[in-house]
């Protein structure tokens, strides 16, 4: 075998060896890309729960939730831990929309970044003044791929009472218009005195 044939031979070897390490580096990249939880926080939306319901803990719950990004939808039909309408104390919601579902089924969807998938998985809890959660998102159901994760917060306005109790997240902040005035009059005595600056 000729020197010539050999090196030819040995780039064409080390070359499937940078190949395969470079596959092998962006699967594990992806991979805790996939992995990884994003957190968002909470810009709007609702929950309500049908309080009329006469069995027990067994409720309809709907939810809409937004943000940046983000939404999740869905409709509640199953079973609380607690009474969810009794008291203010704070309510557990699952979001288990893949199955099996054995007491609880959740029709809905979520989406985040512009991928969606109406198969998920998760939980929300809220009381009179804030959410939180998380939900993961999948390719199918059952055993599909992770798409997502995301943890979730928010503020808002929470009730308790017949006939619904219901959790309205707050707005996202908006300036007074107080504030952007003092603002933009900061601004401009800041470039008034930067022009003065120039001319000297």
């Amino acid at each position: 075998m000729s020197r010539r044939v050999f090196d030819v031979g040995a780039r064409r070897a080390v070359g499937k060896v940078l190949l395969l390490t470079a596959a092998a580096a962006a699967m594990w990249v992806c991979g805790a890309r996939t992995a990884r939880a994003d957190t968002v926080v909470l810009t709007g939306g609702s929950l309500s729960i049908d309080c009329t319901s006469p069995s027990g803990n067994s409720r309809v719950a709907t939810f809409n939730l937004s943000a940046p990004d983000f939404s999740l939808h869905g409709i509640f039909d199953g079973f609380f831990t607690s009474t969810p309408c009794a008291s203010a104390a704070p309510v557990t919601l699952s979001l288990r929309a893949i199955s099996p579902t054995p007491f609880d089924g959740i029709v809905g969807s979520v989406t985040y970044q512009g991928v969606s998938t109406m198969f998920f998985d998760g939980s929300l809890q809220f009381d009179g003044s804030s959410i939180s959660g998380f939900v993961i998102g999948y390719s199918f159901d059952p055993g599909g791929q992770q798409l997502f994760r995301v943890d979730f917060t928010g503020t808002g306005v929470g009730s308790t009472g017949l006939p619904v109790r219901t959790f309205n997240v707050n707005p996202a902040p908006v300036p007074e218009p107080a504030t952007l005035i003092l603002l933009g009059t900061g601004l401009t005595a800041a470039g008034l005195s930067a022009r003065r600056r120039r001319k000297r």
